[in-house]
């Protein structure tokens, strides 16, 4: 909206805008075509001085139009500047030239009548020109603003895939599930089978939907479940997650890919875990929240890599989709995150950047 209007160097803008403008009159012969014998000096000084009444009036007026902008949602400010622009400019351009020809230059007020007029219109021209300046700047400035958070989002986006991908693919997590595998194999054949499909289901997630904007709720929370369940195969009493989303058309609602995943994942980098000292971790609905809860019980000794990459991954990415805030609250008792659930009004399958 200041774009133009709130420009550094406006005051010489305004100048070379006036000096041109009393230029154009000269050259077109306009003072000869009606009669007007004017000192250059007064004519140039009147042009240049509308020019600038006109300029800083459109400067109050575009804080004006982000205020109310800000009040009022669906408002066009630029449409809104130009409306509230008219009377004003109607005033700027009278007084200017009625000042000068009367008190300066003694002008009555039939010698004033026509410049009177001639400057009116060039007022109106004069702002028009302004306010189509003013929306190419101001929808360039978007449209850079708009690139600069797609990049922010990929980089956020390949954050995540980065972090997501250590978290499954590196040889701990491997290797503690195989172990877990080859110990449930030997012990309990059904429950090998169980952890396999768990284990498969995981990895098809990931690979379906590490591209995707938003999911359904219902695949995160398919997601999360399988994953759960390899997690609980491995701390045993230690871990348990209870999701409880009665009430919700899952398949109606969306969030973004692997969000339950990085959660889970900060639970358990900064808490115990054990049998002594179970983790529970609840997902649930609040209004038109989804929170995920975990009791609080911190680790002696803080991870050297808590960097909280995650939490903030998850916060650019709902801010790039134009979502509520993601909440994180924090008691002496449990650690909170709350997810806006994201309703859209042609849901697609495969929604992707």
């Amino acid at each position: 909206m200041l774009q133009l209007f709130g420009h550094r160097h406006r005051l010489w803008i305004m100048l070379a805008l006036g000096t041109y403008s009393y230029l154009n009159t000269r050259f077109t012969e306009v003072y000869t075509y009606y009669q007007i014998d004017t000192p250059p000096f007064w004519t140039w000084l009147t042009f240049t001085l509308i020019t600038a009444l006109i300029w800083e009036g459109n400067l109050w007026l575009a804080r004006l139009a982000v205020y109310c902008k800000q009040r009022f949602k669906g408002l066009n400010p630029l449409l809104l500047l130009l409306i509230m622009s008219w009377l004003p400019t109607f005033f700027f351009s009278l007084l200017p030239t009625y000042a000068i020809g009367i008190f300066i230059l003694g002008y009555t007020y039939a010698q004033l009548a026509l410049p009177l007029k001639l400057l009116v219109a060039f007022g109106f021209r004069i702002n028009l020109f302004l306010h189509g300046l003013n929306s190419i700047f101001y929808y360039a400035e978007k449209f850079r603003t708009k690139h600069l958070e797609a990049e922010a989002l990929k980089k956020s986006t390949a954050q995540a895939q980065l972090q997501a991908l250590r978290q499954q693919v590196n040889p701990h997590f491997l290797f503690n599930n195989l172990n877990v595998l080859s110990s449930l194999v030997i012990k309990d054949s059904h429950r090998a089978e169980e952890f396999i499909e768990a284990f498969a289901q995981v990895y098809r997630y990931l690979l379906r939907n590490n591209e995707k904007e938003l999911v359904r709720l219902s695949e995160e929370l398919g997601f999360i479940r399988a994953y759960a369940y390899l997690l609980e195969q491995r701390f045993g009493e230690g871990f348990r997650l209870v999701v409880d989303c009665q009430g919700l058309d899952t398949k109606s609602v969306y969030t973004i890919p692997s969000a339950l995943q990085m959660l889970l994942e900060n639970a358990l980098k900064h808490n115990i875990a054990s049998q002594k000292h179970p983790l529970l971790v609840e997902i649930c609905l609040e209004e038109d929240q989804l929170v995920v809860r975990n009791t609080l019980q911190r680790k002696p000794v803080k991870p050297i890599d808590s960097t909280q990459i995650g939490l903030q991954n998850i916060r650019q990415r709902y801010d790039f989709l134009h979502q509520p805030s993601v909440t994180v609250i924090e008691t002496e008792t449990h650690f909170v995150v709350k997810l806006p659930l994201i309703q859209l009004l042609k849901p697609h399958e495969d929604y992707h950047y």
